[in-house]
C-alpha cells in the first residue's frame, strides 16, 4: 500500500490514509499536537534538507546566483509589458527583498520535493488551479508561500503541473480568500486603534501633529530629505525637523487600495514563459509567476505609478529619502524605485538588529538596494556604501521602575521557514531542534527552585499570528510549567526589562541591544551551531563572552545563573563586565548625535559629506 505524501498540514482532515509520508518535520509537530496521528498505522518523516553551516552557505549561494540571473530577464519583460525603458536597477528596487523571499520560498520547497517526492511511490493530491491564491503584494506573497500550509500546497501543485503534467488528482479547496492580508484596511484599523487609545495628556501632542501636517502641506517644495518608515523617537525626529528648518520631514505616501482589475492573462503568460537556457528549477519558478507574482508587478502597475509620480512632483527639491521599513514594505520599495529614477538617493538607517557577522548574503542584498547604508555603528570595509552612524530609535526607557521580576526570561518563537538564507535566523528551520535541546539542558540544570523564580515573557502573539511556528510553549511545557508566571505582553518588553533584576534572552535580535544600551543585567544565549558566524567575524561576541554576558553552552549558562541570581547587579556593574559591554558597544553601537549630524550634513548649504 502506498503512503500518502503530506507536504503540509492543510490536507490532513481530508486524508483517509493510515500510512503517511511527512515531507517536513514541522508538519509532524502540528499533527502530533493536534491529535491527528491517533489511528495512523505508519508514519515516515523526512529529515531537514540542511544540517550544517556548509549546507546553508550552498543554499544561499544558489539563490543569489538565480537572483542575479533572473533580474535582467525580468527587467526586460516588465519593460515590454508596461512599455517602459527602466534600467534593471529600477526593477530590482521595485521588487526589492520581496522578490528574494519569493525566490527563497520556492527554492526551499522545491528542494524538499526534489529530495523526497516520487510520483509512482506515493498517493497525493494537488489543488485545482482555480483555487490558487494570487498575492496582491510581496507581503502577501511572503505570508502565503513562507508562512501558510495552503501556500505549501499551492507550490506543490505548481511543481506537479510542471514536472508531472496530467498525472495528478486535483481537489477543490475549502477556505476563505479574504484571509489574505489587506494592508490598506489594516493600516486604517491600526490608526483607529491608536486614536482610541489616546489619553488626555496626549491631546497636546495630537494638536502639534495636526499643526505640523498643515504646515507640511504648505512647504513641501522646501523638503530636501524625506523620512519614510523610519522608527525615530519623537525627540530625535523633532530635532531633525527643527534644526533643518523643515527641510527634513516625514513622508506619508499614498495608500494603494485593493482593486478588482482583471487578471492580465496575456502579460502573465509572457512573464512566466521559458527560455532555452532554463534548467528544471528555472522552468518551475518562472511557471509560478503566472499565478504567484504579486499584482503590484502587473495589474496594479499603472495606478501605482500614477499615484507615486504625482506625489513626487510635489517635492521638487527632495534629494534624499531616509527609510528603514522598506525591508518589508512593497509600497515603500516601489516609491523608492520611482524616487531613484529621479536621482533621489535612498539612505537606509539600519533596523535595530545586527546581521553582517552572520553567514549568508542578507546584508549584501540590503546594501545593493540602497545608496547609503547608515549602520548602527559598526564598520565593514566589505560593503563600500556602509558608514558607521547610530540608531535614532528610542532604546532607553526613562523614569524609575520598581523591580518586579527576579528573573525575566524573554523568548523567541521557533519559526518554521527561514525568511532568508542567513544564520541570523538561528531560531528557524533546521535550527529548531538544536534550540530545543539547548533550552532543555538549560532549564533542567537550573532546578525547580530557580524555575519558580522565572517570569516568562513569550513573543507577543499579534506579531506572529501570521507566521508558521513550532509551538515552543507546548514542546517545553513540562519545564515551562515550573515558571512563576507569564507576563503581560501588552506591556512593552523594555518596561519589563527595566523592572527585572536579571534578564535572560534566548535569541539574537533587538532585545540584547536594548539591554546593553539601557545597562540592564542580562545574559544572552548564542548557540554556535545555529547562529553561525563568518570567519572574519569569529570574534564578534568575544567581549560579551569574556564578560559572562553571552553563553554558548547551556549547562554552563545554567550554572552561571545560579551563581549570580541573588545579586546580579554586583556582577553586572563589576569593572570587567562593564568593560566588555563598553568594548562591544564601541565596536557596534554609535551615539545618536552622530546620526543626527550625519543627516543634517545633507541639508546644510555647504556640502559636508561625500555622498
Amino acid at each position: 500500500m502506498k503512503k500518502f505524501y503530506i507536504l503540509s498540514a492543510y490536507l490532513i482532515d481530508s486524508c483517509n490514509s493510515k500510512s503517511l509520508f511527512i515531507a517536513q518535520p514541522y508538519v509532524y509537530h502540528k499533527l502530533e499536537i493536534g491529535g491527528y496521528l491517533n489511528g495512523i498505522d505508519s508514519v515516515e518523516i523526512c529529515h531537514y534538507t540542511r544540517e550544517t553551516k556548509e549546507d546553508l552557505i550552498l543554499d544561499s549561494q544558489y539563490v543569489d546566483k538565480k537572483y542575479e540571473l533572473y533580474l535582467p530577464l525580468l527587467a526586460e519583460r516588465f519593460n515590454n509589458i508596461h512599455q517602459k525603458q527602466f534600467p534593471k536597477e529600477f526593477w530590482q528596487k521595485y521588487m526589492s527583498l520581496g522578490f528574494v523571499r519569493y525566490l527563497t520560498a520556492f527554492y526551499e520547497t522545491y528542494k524538499i520535493l526534489e529530495t523526497s517526492f516520487e510520483c509512482q511511490k506515493f498517493d497525493y493530491k494537488a489543488l485545482h488551479p482555480d483555487d490558487y491564491l494570487l498575492p496582491f503584494d510581496f507581503e502577501e506573497n511572503r505570508q502565503l508561500f513562507l508562512n501558510s500550509d495552503f501556500g505549501q500546497e499551492q507550490i506543490f501543485s505548481i511543481y506537479l503541473a510542471e514536472k508531472h503534467p496530467g498525472k495528478t488528482e486535483r481537489f477543490r479547496a475549502s477556505f476563505n480568500t479574504s484571509t489574505t492580508v489587506n494592508k490598506s484596511q489594516n493600516r486604517l484599523i491600526s490608526l483607529f486603534d491608536k486614536l482610541k487609545r489616546l489619553k488626555w495628556r496626549h491631546l497636546y501632542k495630537l494638536a502639534q501633529f495636526i499643526v505640523s501636517m498643515l504646515r507640511f502641506k504648505q512647504d513641501k517644495s522646501e523638503v530636501v530629505m524625506g523620512v519614510l518608515g523610519s522608527f525615530f523617537s519623537d525627540r530625535n525626529y523633532a530635532k531633525l525637523q527643527n534644526s533643518s528648518r523643515n527641510k527634513i520631514r516625514n513622508l506619508q505616501i499614498p495608500v494603494i487600495p485593493k482593486s478588482s482589475h482583471r487578471i492580465n492573462e496575456e502579460a502573465r503568460t509572457f512573464i512566466s514563459s521559458g527560455e532555452q537556457w532554463f534548467d528544471d528549477f528555472d522552468r518551475f519558478f518562472f511557471s509560478s509567476m503566472s499565478t504567484c507574482l504579486p499584482r503590484i508587478c502587473i495589474e496594479e502597475f499603472s495606478y501605482i505609478e500614477r499615484s507615486y509620480e504625482e506625489f513626487l512632483d510635489q517635492f521638487p527639491q527632495m534629494k534624499y529619502i531616509v527609510s528603514e521599513a522598506w525591508l518589508s514594505d512593497s509600497y515603500i520599495n516601489i516609491f523608492l524605485a520611482y524616487a531613484q529614477n529621479r536621482g533621489i538617493k535612498h539612505i537606509y538607517n539600519e533596523h535595530n538588529c545586527i546581521f553582517h557577522p552572520f553567514v549568508g548574503d542578507y546584508v549584501k542584498h540590503v546594501s545593493q538596494l540602497c545608496d547609503i547604508y547608515a549602520t548602527l555603528g559598526w564598520n565593514e570595509p566589505g560593503y563600500p556604501n556602509t558608514i558607521p552612524t547610530a540608531s535614532l530609535y528610542e532604546y532607553v526607557e526613562k523614569g524609575h521602575f520598581k523591580k518586579k521580576y527576579k528573573i525575566l526570561y524573554i523568548g523567541v518563537p521557533f519559526i518554521v521557514k527561514m525568511q532568508h538564507y542567513s544564520s541570523a535566523w538561528g531560531a528557524s528551520g533546521e535550527n529548531v531542534p538544536r534550540n530545543i535541546q539547548f533550552l532543555k539542558e538549560f532549564f533542567t540544570n537550573l532546578g525547580p527552585e530557580t524555575l519558580g523564580e522565572i517570569s516568562y515573557r513569550p513573543y507577543p502573539l499579534q506579531n506572529i499570528k501570521h507566521i508558521l511556528i513550532y509551538e515552543k510553549e507546548i514542546i517545553l511545557r513540562h519545564l515551562f510549567s515550573g515558571f512563576k508566571e507569564i507576563t503581560d505582553t501588552r506591556e512593552s518588553s523594555k518596561h519589563q526589562m527595566k523592572k527585572a533584576k536579571l534578564v535572560i534572552i534566548d535569541y539574537i535580535s533587538t532585545s540584547y541591544l536594548e539591554c546593553l544600551i539601557m545597562n540592564i543585567p542580562f545574559i544572552l544565549f548564542w548557540d554556535k551551531n545555529s547562529y553561525y558566524l563568518k570567519e572574519e567575524h569569529a570574534d564578534f561576541f568575544t567581549p560579551l563572552v569574556d564578560a559572562g554576558i553571552c553563553h554558548t553552552n547551556a549547562i554552563d549558562a545554567a550554572q552561571f545563573v545560579l551563581q549570580i541570581k541573588d545579586d546580579p547587579a554586583a556582577w553586572w556593574f563589576s569593572p570587567a563586565v562593564q568593560e566588555g559591554r563598553k568594548m562591544f558597544m564601541e565596536r557596534n553601537i554609535g551615539n545618536p548625535k552622530i546620526m543626527v549630524d550625519f543627516l543634517m550634513s545633507f541639508v546644510k548649504n555647504k556640502k559636508t559629506n561625500n555622498y
